[in-house]
Order: structure tokens, then sequence, then C-alpha cells
């Protein structure tokens, strides 16, 4: 019984064998074991009709009706279906083996002593010879170093134009493996033309199968076209392309499929494009106008207030408007949104005091922290009126001269003016993102609020040591400078 089994399969190899070179019959086995044998007469991608040699009758069979393997052979051998592994073509290239560790494939294009410049898929690149430790020769897919356009003009830049069909038929089977399909089309349709009689059924069912890849292949030359728009920043390009893709190929499987992919990705890109551009010139002309702003010397304190918690913002905007061309609630948006890593400071410097309430000497028309703390610690009055004396104001209402805030904005210079409205802006507005408020001890006072020195003629000054003290004023008895550490 076995030696009958081995005798059957080798008796359906020889009549498969014979079969397959005459062309025109075929041994199909279907899903439960038993085998159909007769001529092949039509085929599409839905099935096949076959003439049967016993019979005499004619079948009309579904590809799901066949045994898988031969589902795949016939399929192969009558243009309908081909491996993956068939679209591959290769060419030699080469590996570079770098210093860092790091490894680069490509075509090497030039190799000298202080260089070599390799080609691949996005680009030329050049590395210096120093920092390249060994090159190795690989084989690489022909795509992965030029496009399908360019490795068709490779492949036949030396050869004479085809004339006949066998040349065409070779032609397009090696754009087949590339997956060119629009060239494979045309070679396939000069071997119908040239040589009707020539593989007719092949032809035939691989041209019908051509129009859903060729549509395929334009559907996905329009995405990457229409992707390189969006690496340009080119978006609203970007979407009228889409639409008209959608209009011209309403029936790919792959416009409805990609719809929400390709839409996504233009939004992702240009939400990206937005936050990283807007944040940077959001920064940019804060201080460009602060810098103008700064040096209106009719300017006042108040009008800088009121610039600084609306009119400034809409100023900004209003710029980013006419450079880039955005909307405005996209520009606020995508600064609203943004994702900053790196911090920045303001300091109101020596205009702290208008911000800080609380002076530690006091204010005019307040009692001051000295007066304050002799409360809170029941120190006798004349006590209280000695330090006051000394540091600040005495009980009879003379005090110290200080200035105003108008006064301090009217003397102050311009950077002065652009850092103290910089500061206001970031803690103010409620625009920027406030990550912490910093102090720093004025420097001529040292943090104390005030200063000491010898009065001349020593105790005449009613100090038993000599020494007199004011308020500094730098920091208006304040003792530090206010800072705004923002994003």
């Amino acid at each position: 019984m076995q030696g009958r089994k081995i005798w059957t399969g080798w008796l359906l190899v020889f009549v498969l064998a014979v079969f397959a070179t005459s062309g025109s019959g075929e041994i199909v086995r279907l899903p439960d074991g038993s085998f159909l044998q007769g001529e092949l007469l039509e085929s599409d991608q839905h099935g096949f009709v076959l003439k049967r040699w016993d019979t005499g009758g004619v079948v009309k069979l579904s590809w799901e009706q066949i045994h898988p393997e031969d589902r795949t052979r016939l399929r192969k051998a009558l243009g309908l279906e081909f491996s993956d592994m068939e679209q591959r073509i290769t060419i030699e290239a080469s590996r570079l083996h770098l210093k860092t560790g790091d490894m680069l494939e490509g075509k090497i294009l030039e190799q000298t002593d202080s260089f070599v410049r390799v080609r691949r898929s996005t680009g030329e690149f050049k590395y210096p010879a120093e920092v390249i430790k060994r090159i190795e020769p690989i084989e690489m897919d022909i795509l992965s170093i030029y496009s399908q356009e360019e490795a068709y003009a490779l492949h036949t830049e030396e050869k004479e134009e085809p004339e006949t069909a066998d040349a065409h038929y070779d032609l397009a089977t090696w754009c087949r493996k590339l997956g060119y399909f629009e060239m494979e089309k045309k070679h396939l349709v000069e071997v119908q033309a040239l040589a009707p009689a020539f593989k007719p059924t092949f032809i035939r069912n691989r041209l019908e199968a051509l129009e859903d890849l060729v549509r395929e292949a334009q559907v996905r030359r329009r995405i990457e076209e229409i992707m390189r728009m969006v690496a340009r920043k080119e978006f609203q390009e970007a979407y009228a392309a889409w639409e008209e893709a959608r209009e011209a190929f309403p029936e790919s499987e792959i416009i409805q499929d990609d719809t929400e992919n390709v839409m996504t990705g233009i939004e992702q890109a240009k939400v990206r494009y937005m936050q990283s551009v807007v944040v940077r010139d959001w920064y940019k002309y804060l201080r460009w106008i602060l810098r103008k702003r700064a040096l209106d010397k009719e300017m006042k304190l108040a009008d800088a207030k009121k610039i600084l918690h609306k009119e400034l913002t809409e100023e900004i905007v209003a710029k980013i408007v006419e450079d880039r061309g955005l909307k405005e609630d996209e520009i606020k948006n995508a600064f609203e949104e943004r994702e900053v890593y790196n911090v920045h400071k303001a300091t109101y410097g020596t205009g702290t005091f208008i911000v800080e309430k609380g002076s530690r000497y006091g204010k005019s028309g307040s009692s001051g922290l000295i007066d304050e703390l002799g409360k809170r610690f029941g120190i006798p009055q004349g006590m209280v009126d000695q330090a006051k004396k000394k540091y600040g104001k005495s009980s009879s209402g003379k005090k110290q001269k200080t200035l105003s805030p108008e006064e301090w904005w009217k003397v102050a210079t311009a950077d002065m003016k652009f850092q103290w409205m910089l500061a206001y802006y970031a803690e103010n507005s409620g625009v920027m993102q406030i990550v912490r408020i910093e102090e720093k001890p004025c420097p001529p006072c040292q943090g104390r609020g005030y200063v000491t020195y010898i009065a001349a003629g020593g105790g005449s000054s009613g100090d038993k040591d000599g020494m007199r003290h004011s308020i500094c004023t730098r920091c208006q008895g304040l003792g530090k400078d206010r800072i705004v550490v923002y994003k």
C-alpha cells in the first residue's frame, strides 16, 4: 500500500509537469483532496473556467474552491498574484562603521582621502574620513537608495530602446519586482501590440489587475507629495491637495481608509510647527516691542501698566499674523498649549519697591516696619523714635527722602524700564507660565535696606560711635530685587 502511494505521488508530479509545459491543460486539487483535469478556458480575479477532460463538461470555480497550494500556483502562473519576495531588487552598497559606534548604509558616490559621499533615498550625505572606522560591502534594496523613477532610469540608461515583445516583457517583469506598476503596464501593453499570442491569458489578467495597482500607486504618490508639502510647512496647500485627491480617486480604498491618518498627520505637523514658530516669535516680539516702548519718554508708569495687562499681547499676536499669515485664534491656542522646557528670567531691579509691599523702613503715609515691631514687642516709644531717627522717619513725620514710583519711572534708564516691564508682563499678564519668584539681595545695602557711613566730625552726628545710617536709595529701603522666572 505504501509503495502504491509513492507511485501515485510520482505520477502526479509527472502529469503536472507535462501539463505545465503544454500551456493548455491543468490538474487542480480541491480542498477535499480530489482532482479535476482539464483545459483552462478563462480566468480572472474571482476564479476560472475549466473544461473537464473526463466528462467534456465546463465548470466555473472560484479561487476559494481550490486547494491553497494550487490556488497560489495557478494565480501566479496566470498573472494574478505575486509574492512579496518578488518585489525586491538589490544593488551593491556599503555599510559605514563610524568610530562613534554608529552604522550608516548607502551607495558610495564618491570617496576621497578627506570624505565619503553617500546616497540614500532621503538624499546625499558627506562624512569626514576621520570619523569612519571601516567600510563593509553589502546588498541593499534599491528603493532604499533611489526612487522608482531613478532606479528605472539607471536600469535602462545603458540599454537600447526595447523593440521586441521579449524585451518589453523582461522590462515589465523587472518593473513588477520594483513595484513600478505604471511602467509595468506600459511595457505589457507594448507586448500585446507586438505579439498578441505571447502569454495572452497572463498578460490580460495582469493588465486587469494593474488597473487597481496603478491607481493605488498614483494615490500613494499623491499622498507622498502631500507629505512633502507638509514638510515644507505648506499646510493650506496640503489640505487642498488632499481634497483634490479625494475627488480624483473616490473609490480608492487607500483614500477611504487613510483619510483620518492623512488629515491627522497634517494637523499634528501644523500644531508642532505652530507651537515652535509661534512660541519663538512670541518671545522675540515681546522683547522687540518692549525695547521700543522703553524708549518712549512720554509714557508714564500708569500707561505702561495698562499696556502690559492687555494691549501688549494683542500687539504681539498682530505681528505674528502679519509675518506668518496665521489666524489670531490659532496663534493664541498654539501659545497657550505650548510645551516649553527652557525658562526665562526678568527682574524688576531697582523698581522692585513698586510691586513689593512693606519697605523695611516705611513709605510715605505708613507707620513702617519699625513702628509695627515696636508695637508687637512692647518697645518703649522713645527707643522706637531713636531707631527711626537712625534708620527711617521720626515720630514727627520727618522722613528720609525716597522716590515715589512715578519719580523712579522718570529717572529710570530705557534698559531699566525694559527689564521692569518684562518682569511685570511675565507676572501679571496671565499669558506666561510663572515657574517661581526669586529674590536677590540689593548689592549696596546687602539686603539690609539701609547703608552705614561715618559722619564727618565723628560723634557730632549724635551717634556715640560716629556712625550714621540712611535708607538705601537703590532699593528704596526694600533690601532686595524681585526676579520672575517664567516660560
